[in-house]
């Protein structure tokens, strides 16, 4: 199973009572194609996901019923989370995936795997041959530049069409399916050519990406309300809750 996960804060001048949006998607087939999306509203400028157990509990359940099993392996890709936040990811959405494998099925124990993935940087990349030049699609710079210690790397995996390409930069957090660095780096690469609303790769994997739609369009969708009624306004219709409706 593949998750993508996102928060987005609210926009401007820090209002105490204004909310942040949370966004979970989740791969529901095996090739993985289709994926369901929940969000929920927490409080502002919360980087955690607080509900993530309960969100991630009903896309297993979708997708125990749509595969008659549960997964074996979960690849976690978050985004929007800086180096300071790391260890809370391990020590707050680490447990509440557990948890809710656990609480779809008490013998259900997936090896997990978590990549957070960073968009906002100032790093570059250019080729020696022609630096008036963006680097290829597929490029991958894993040493030099990276951590001396920690597990991460740099992938630019869309073609630059205007200006200079902008990598994304992975941080392997924990990594419990046990796959080489090319692997992983592999299977990266090849989510970034799985996003539905393009014929060509984007510069992240789909999942994450459509956990960043999933979530402005929650923002956007409660801009100017009452706070007493973000939960209703964006709660998705049953019909629509397991279709892709965000893209």
């Amino acid at each position: 199973m593949f998750i993508g996960a996102d928060v987005t804060h609210p926009s401007g001048n820090f209002d105490p009572n204004a909310k942040s949006f949370a966004a979970v998607v989740a791969s529901i087939d095996n090739f993985p194609n289709a994926y369901a999306a929940r969000s929920s509203s927490q409080t502002g400028r919360m980087e955690v996901v607080i509900d993530l157990q309960s969100m991630v509990k009903s896309q297993l359940q979708l997708y125990r019923t749509n595969n008659k099993k549960m997964p074996q392996r979960i690849f976690y890709y978050r985004d929007g989370v800086g180096e300071g936040q790391f260890q809370a990811i391990l020590n707050d959405e680490l447990p509440a995936i557990r948890n809710a494998c656990r609480d779809v099925d008490k013998k259900s124990s997936p090896t997990i795997s978590i990549i957070v993935v960073q968009k906002r940087h100032h790093t570059r990349m250019f080729s020696i041959d022609n630096p008036m030049k963006n680097v290829s699609c597929g490029t991958i710079i894993d040493t030099d530049i990276i951590h001396p210690k920690e597990y991460d790397f740099f992938m630019v995996s869309s073609e630059g069409i205007k200006g200079t390409s902008r990598p994304a930069h992975y941080h392997v957090l924990l990594d419990e399916n046990n796959m080489s660095a090319k692997m992983l780096q592999r299977l990266t690469y090849n989510l970034c050519f799985t996003f539905v609303r393009a014929t060509r790769s984007v510069s992240i994997p789909a999942p994450v990406y459509y956990a960043h739609l999933v979530a402005f369009r929650a923002r956007h969708l409660i801009k100017d309300c009452n706070p007493e009624n973000i939960p209703n306004l964006i709660k998705i219709n049953k019909i629509l809750q397991n279709k892709m409706y965000y893209v």
